[in-house]
């Protein structure tokens, strides 16, 4: 409701009185503008999962958390540390310790 009060405004003020009266930001406005669609998009626990245990399996259950965090941005994924920690724990994914 404010976005749209500021856009019919627009013409007769400048953005950023605009903005100051009704305690908005500029960025917020301009993206209520664009649709409000984020630039990335978050990728779903059961979508992280299936990468996770695909590399899981490429490298022969060698990976833990860190190296598979590593691998997945390398790969282009955002996806954080502690939510990788957490999807490996709680699907019993673990990296097997070689044997000396």
């Amino acid at each position: 409701m404010k976005y749209a009060w500021i856009d019919k405004q627009r013409r007769a003020f400048p953005l950023p009185i605009l903005c100051d009266a009704l305690s908005v930001s500029q960025s917020g406005f301009r993206a209520w503008q664009a649709g409000g669609t984020p630039d990335r998009k978050r990728l779903t626990d059961a979508q992280a999962l299936v990468l996770i245990r695909t590399i899981h399996q490429e490298v022969r259950q060698a990976y833990g958390a860190r190296r598979i965090h590593a691998e997945l941005r390398g790969r282009g994924h955002l996806i954080g540390l502690p939510r990788i920690a957490r999807l490996m724990r709680e699907n019993g994914l673990r990296a097997r310790h070689k044997r000396r």
